[in-house]
C-alpha cells in the first residue's frame, strides 16, 4: 500500500512553501503545533490554524485526504471544529470523521476538566 509513498516529516509551511506550487499529495497528515497552551491568544491560534489547514487542502490530489490534528490544551474541541467547518466552507471538502480518542494514557480526557479535551483530530476528503 505504501511503496511508492514518500514520508516527510517537516514544518509544513517552509515544505509546502519550497516545492513547486503544482505538486499535490493524496494523503496529508498535519500535526499542528501546541499555540494556546491556555485559553488565550484565541484569534492569532484560529488564523494559525486555518491559514495552515487552507494551505494542506489546495495540496490535495482529486481524491486525496487531509488528516489534522491540533493538541493545544486552551484551544476546545467546538473551537477547532468552526476553525475546520470555515477551512472547508465553499470548497468542495467535507468532515469525514471526527475522532476522540477519550481512552489513552497520553492524552486522557479527565471529567470536569475541559482542558482535558485536547487532542483533535479530523479527517476531510474531497466530495465526489
Amino acid at each position: 500500500m505504501f511503496e511508492d509513498s514518500e514520508f516527510i516529516n517537516k514544518d509544513v509551511n517552509e515544505y509546502l512553501d519550497s516545492i513547486p506550487k503544482n505538486d499535490e499529495f493524496d494523503i496529508i497528515i498535519l500535526d499542528l503545533p501546541e499555540i494556546s497552551p491556555i485559553p488565550c491568544n484565541f484569534i492569532n491560534t484560529e488564523n494559525t490554524y486555518r491559514s495552515i489547514n487552507k494551505k494542506c487542502l489546495k495540496r490535495l490530489s482529486q481524491n486525496g485526504i487531509l488528516i489534522t490534528s491540533c493538541c493545544s490544551h486552551g484551544f476546545r474541541r467546538e473551537r477547532y471544529q468552526r476553525v475546520i467547518s470555515n477551512v472547508i466552507a465553499g470548497t468542495d471538502f467535507y468532515i469525514d470523521k471526527e475522532c476522540v480518542f477519550d481512552k489513552l494514557e497520553d492524552h486522557p480526557i479527565k471529567v470536569g476538566d475541559s482542558n482535558s479535551d485536547y487532542l483533535k483530530i479530523y479527517v476531510l476528503k474531497r466530495k465526489i
